[in-house]
């Protein structure tokens, strides 16, 4: 058990500890530009040029999400086998890809430990986000936006083109299997 000290007077919070872990992800660290900085084309073009953020807004909902996010892809990987939170690097993105739902030609292709529970009827990459009630009411009527849609299609396009990136963890599935698949 740890003991939180008290600096200046005020005792830290629950809020102070979940802003320092969130600033040492690898997503807050990284300085390439990823796919999800593509929905904002102020935010991409800072990270393409450079230019250090001077703006320092309350992360509340954005630590909230990366929770919620983590467990609802936990799920996902020990229920079905998916493949969950996969490299994908091109030459201008870099970023993970949520869920990669494999077909079963895809599948195939992998060691037996590695397949799916349930091949999906297509090969299918998501990307998780979480919204608020009114946010979600619009995305079932009208759909995802076309950021959205942008940043889903750069992770599918980065699989077709060069496949997973090679790092541990998954070179079981860098070579020959998804690169190429949809084509044919």
């Amino acid at each position: 058990m740890s003991v939180a000290t008290v600096v200046d007077g005020v005792a830290p919070s629950i809020w102070d500890a979940a802003h320092d872990v969130d600033a040492r992800r690898p997503r807050s660290l990284q300085s390439q530009l990823g796919a999800s900085d593509t929905v904002c084309g102020r935010r991409a073009a800072y990270i393409l040029h450079g230019v250090t953020p001077t703006d320092h807004a309350d992360k509340r909902a954005a630590i909230l999400g990366t929770f919620i996010h983590f467990g609802l892809l936990e799920s996902a990987r020990t229920e079905y086998g998916w493949l969950v939170e996969r490299s994908v690097q091109d030459d201008l993105i870099r970023g993970h890809v949520d869920v990669v739902q494999l077909d079963a030609a895809t599948a195939a292709r992998l060691p037996a430990r590695h397949r799916p529970a349930i091949p999906a009827d297509v090969l299918t990459v998501e990307d998780v986000k979480t919204k608020s009630t009114y946010v979600w009411d619009r995305v079932l009527r009208y759909g995802a936006t076309a950021a959205e849609l942008r940043q889903v299609h750069l992770y599918a396009g980065a699989l077709y083109e060069v496949g997973f990136e090679d790092v541990p963890g998954q070179r079981y599935v860098r070579q020959g299997t998804v690169r190429g698949a949809a084509s044919g």
